[in-house]
């Protein structure tokens, strides 16, 4: 979710939840392609962890737009093989 956030022109992440189903939605993609109960608990554990970490900030009051902080940016750049500036 990071990584692909971090390729996102504005660097968002799009959370949508709905009755059976949520999206998790970055750089064009739905990251949660298997719409299982557990697929989707563990997309939003990641995306929790991620804003509790500091690495994702709430945009918005309806807990549905996500932007990456500097922070998140520096730790997908490490995913990715990169280095920290």
């Amino acid at each position: 979710m990071l990584i692909e956030g971090s390729q996102d022109k504005n660097g968002y992440v799009l959370y949508h939840r709905a009755i059976g189903s949520a999206n998790f939605i970055t750089n064009g993609k739905d990251l949660c392609q298997d719409q299982s109960a557990r697929s989707i608990a563990r997309w939003k554990d990641a995306l929790d962890a991620l804003v509790h970490l500091g690495l994702l900030e709430e945009r918005g009051q309806k807990g549905a737009v996500f932007a990456l902080t500097n922070r998140g940016f520096e730790i997908a750049d490490l995913l990715r093989g990169g280095t920290l500036p």
